[in-house]
């Protein structure tokens, strides 16, 4: 009876052995699984931090060249200044003496600007009457 007490033990303590190297191995392998996890997330960030660097570096440059485009746009606006209004509606559209005559003729009879009158007359465009507002051509 003390053998088989004996030998039951000893199969206990095997078995017990072998249960808690099996819980081990299960756990290792979770760490493992665990920590591979982390590299990759620990990698996508920095991937996604570089790629946070270029698009802020790329919206400078935007932001940048947006306003070396608007300064540019600021300089020629300057230089049609010298020109009268006849001359740039007829290279911005196409203006026959006609026109322009009667557009002159009806502003003087209503006392109002030359570019308001053409306006009403339906000669120009509103976005061509604004252009031309903003350039303060002279008529």
């Amino acid at each position: 009876m003390m053998i088989i007490t004996a030998i039951l033990l000893v199969l206990a303590t095997i078995v017990t052995i072998f249960l808690c190297k099996t819980v081990a191995a299960n756990f290792d392998k979770r760490n493992e699984i665990l920590v591979e996890k982390e590299k990759k997330l620990y990698s996508e960030q920095e991937e996604l931090r570089k790629k946070r660097r270029n698009i802020k570096r790329q919206l400078a440059e935007l932001k940048k060249s947006a306003k070396e485009v608007k300064s540019d746009e600021k300089e020629p606006s300057n230089t049609p200044t010298s020109l009268n209004l006849k001359d740039w509606l007829e290279k911005r559209q196409s203006l026959d003496a006609n026109q322009y005559s009667t557009a002159s003729q009806f502003a003087d009879e209503k006392n109002m600007n030359l570019l308001s009158a053409m306006l009403t007359l339906n000669i120009i465009s509103v976005e061509t009457y604004e252009e031309a507002k903003k350039l303060k051509l002279k008529a």
